[in-house]
C-alpha cells in the first residue's frame, strides 16, 4: 500500500526543485504563453472578483495581469489561510494596500474585506494524467 501523504510530500519537492532550476529566461515564453491563454479566457467573461495568488518557488507570476484587469473593472483577492486545516478567506486587494506575511512568509492582506471571488485562479505544483491537482498544502 502506498503512504500518500509520504508520496505528496516527495513528489512536492521533486517536482518544486525542477520548477525553481529553470532560468527565468526559460520561464518568460512559458509564462507569455499561460497569460495569453488567461486572458483570453477572462475576456469572456464579464468583469468579477477574481483571486489569484502570490507567487511562490518560481511560480507564474499573475501580479502584472491582474492589475490590468483593475483598470478594466475587476476586483481582486487574495487567499488568506486564517488557521491550518480551516477554509481558507479571500481577501480584496488593491496594489499598494499594506500587507503582512502569512503562511510560508507569502504576502497577504493585512486589512482587507472578506469576499467570494467569481474566478479562481490557483497555482499547481503538479498534475496527473487525470488532471488531479498537487500543490502546496491545504486550500
Amino acid at each position: 500500500m502506498v503512504d500518500v501523504a509520504a508520496w505528496r510530500k516527495e513528489r512536492r519537492a521533486e517536482l518544486t526543485a525542477r520548477r525553481q532550476a529553470i532560468s527565468i529566461g526559460q520561464r518568460r515564453p512559458w509564462n507569455a504563453a499561460l497569460e495569453a491563454n488567461l486572458r483570453a479566457v477572462l475576456a469572456e467573461r464579464p468583469p468579477a472578483t477574481i483571486s489569484f495568488y502570490w507567487p511562490f518557488r518560481g511560480e507564474f507570476d499573475p501580479r502584472p495581469m491582474i492589475r490590468d484587469l483593475l483598470t478594466r473593472g475587476w476586483r481582486a483577492a487574495l487567499p488568506v489561510v486564517i488557521e491550518k486545516k480551516s477554509p481558507m478567506q479571500f481577501r480584496a486587494w488593491i496594489p499598494g494596500a499594506p500587507m503582512i506575511d502569512g503562511i510560508w512568509n507569502i504576502p497577504i492582506p493585512r486589512d482587507g474585506v472578506a469576499v467570494t471571488p467569481d474566478v479562481v485562479l490557483g497555482p499547481v505544483v503538479g498534475f496527473d494524467d487525470a488532471h488531479y491537482r498537487l500543490g502546496n498544502g491545504g486550500g
